[in-house]
């Protein structure tokens, strides 16, 4: 008698899942991965209990996956758990794309979370084989009833410590100050309680290079910990009338040559081009808090002065001796390295592509509900076609998702491919579900039409939403809201109207079944 791999067998026998998922080398990843994620990530930051969290990972992802396989596979679970392992972690570890889909997904599951592309991580993909051995030795145990039962308690602690990863780092620019000829930028954590500088940087030539301070100067920190940092103007030294001010709630520093009588915008990012580039920060609460310039600082360099302004979650931003304003990000992050500023886009118009291929999704996922809904349920070319649908769907969202944190050739690649091919395929999906009801339903061509009619009104009147947001008659928080309720009322419309007929065209061909059948006189 066929046993299955991880639920309750009618026989006892050797469960290879079960047994691998109990294996002590599994219990000990998982018990790794828990105090390195929740304990000794918090203290003792740094590369090896960063990659300590990935090869425990390695270890306990395959007898996970290997319970859910079993369930719809009889042979060659273990390789095609160890496999998709493999796969999703190059794919995660080694390609940005795949970095910003995992870190949606664990976002969902788990609540704010990030991952990033790392080639260093691929050096814990060994911890493969140490998960193949385990299983080798697991596959010929017996579990017998206790073992079944520590399954039970085994397989939801370990899903959670694989998704409960720690809490994501969002550098936040806080501070900039000018003390003794230097300027010191301070730092904090946005996803932390409170805007508490956590890191000082210094720098000696305007901005252009930045270090950690040293021992000599931590009188200095020291002073600037019991000062406000934060102040939102300064002057240029030996020219007291020549001044810049950073503007609340904005990303913008106004220039003054006469003392303050005149103002003039000496940098900006526009509040369009801001809400644009919000998109870009997971967890960004308030951009008129997080994402505006918080304080600025002025510092004599040769052949002029330089200014650095703080910018919250989009960083630092730097006016060279020449008057030329650049974004520069974050020199440094909690966990080391360096954090380049986000995308700018010149134009929020160039961005609503992703609007108008997630709208032309919405209307085809209306197509393809309304023939769901008139078409027989349980049919398996049906359910083929909304299959296909659904995995359109998923490719679209996708793409628009890595091109929001991707500006290189493979990521703007990446997301044509996966917003392209994922329209052809819901296009295939809705039209095709559509074409089934209509063919297996006796169902009326005006039907049909009515159908593919609401579906592009709704693609178009989300739209329409979205280019409202671009020519400033409300912000994106209310676009974003209205277009999803547009699409929501377009699917219940077309599930009512393709029961409605559905029912019609039933009752149509029993009647005629029933007229065929009638005995003739």
């Amino acid at each position: 008698m066929y046993e299955s791999w991880c639920v309750p067998a009618t026989i006892t026998g050797m469960t290879p899942a079960r047994a691998w998922l109990v294996h002590p080398v599994t219990l000990l990843a998982v018990a790794v991965l828990l105090v390195n994620d929740h304990l000794l990530k918090a203290t003792h930051p740094g590369v090896v209990t960063g990659k300590l969290s990935d090869v425990a990972g390695l270890v306990v992802v395959p007898p996970i996956l290997a319970c859910a396989l079993a369930l719809v596979l009889r042979r060659g679970v273990a390789a095609v758990a160890l496999t998709v392992t493999g796969v999703g972690f190059v794919a995660v570890k080694a390609f940005a794309p795949g970095a910003a889909v995992a870190s949606a997904v664990w976002s969902a599951v788990s609540g704010p979370s990030v991952v990033r592309a790392d080639l260093t991580d691929l050096v814990a993909l060994p911890a493969l084989g140490l998960a193949w051995w385990a299983w080798s030795r697991a596959r010929h145990q017996r579990v017998d009833l206790p073992r079944r039962i520590g399954v039970l308690v085994v397989l939801p602690i370990a899903a959670l410590a694989v998704a409960a990863t720690s809490a994501p780092e969002y550098p936040d620019a806080i501070a900039v100050t000018a003390r003794d000829g230097m300027l010191f930028t301070g730092q904090g954590d946005a996803y932390r309680e409170g805007r508490r500088v956590e890191i000082w940087q210094a720098s000696e030539d305007g901005g252009r290079t930045w270090r950690h301070p040293d021992e000599g100067e931590n009188t200095v920190l020291a002073a600037l910990s019991t000062v406000d940092v934060t102040a939102r103007m300064g002057c240029v030294p030996d020219e007291p009338t020549h001044c810049y001010r950073a503007v609340p709630e904005h990303l913008m520093v106004e220039e003054t040559t006469d003392g303050g009588t005149t103002w003039t915008v000496s940098w900006q990012v526009t509040d369009n081009q801001r809400e644009v580039l919000a998109r870009s920060f997971d967890g960004l609460d308030d951009p008129a808090v997080y994402l505006s310039s918080n304080s600025l600082a002025v510092q004599s360099v040769p052949g002029g002065h330089a200014v650095v302004v703080a910018n919250g979650r989009d960083g630092f931003a730097r006016r060279d001796a020449d008057g030329r304003w650049e974004r520069i990000g974050f020199a440094t992050t909690r966990y080391g390295g360096t954090r380049p500023p986000a995308p700018l886009e010149p134009d929020p118009r160039n961005t609503l592509w992703r609007e108008a291929a997630l709208m032309a999704l919405a209307g085809l996922f209306v197509v393809g509900i309304g023939g769901w809904r008139g078409s027989r349920r349980g049919s398996v070319a049906v359910g083929l076609f909304l299959g296909a649908l659904g995995a359109g769907a998923g490719l679209v969202m996708i793409g628009a998702l890595s091109s929001l944190s991707n500006d290189d050739l493979f990521g703007v690649l990446f997301a044509a491919a996966g917003v392209t091919g994922g329209l052809v395929a819901a296009l295939v999906g809705g039209v095709g579900t559509l074409g089934m009801a209509a063919g297996t339903r006796d169902l009326p061509a005006r039907w049909a039409w009515l159908i593919v009619g609401l579906g592009v009104v709704v693609a178009l009147t989300g739209f329409a939403v979205f280019v409202g947001w671009v020519n400033d008659l409300y912000p994106y928080r209310v676009a974003g809201p209205v277009a999803l309720v547009v699409t929501l009322a377009g699917v219940v419309a077309a599930g009512w109207l393709g029961q409605r007929y559905g029912i019609r065209a039933h009752k149509r061909v029993e009647k005629s079944k029933i007229s065929a059948w009638r005995p003739t006189s």
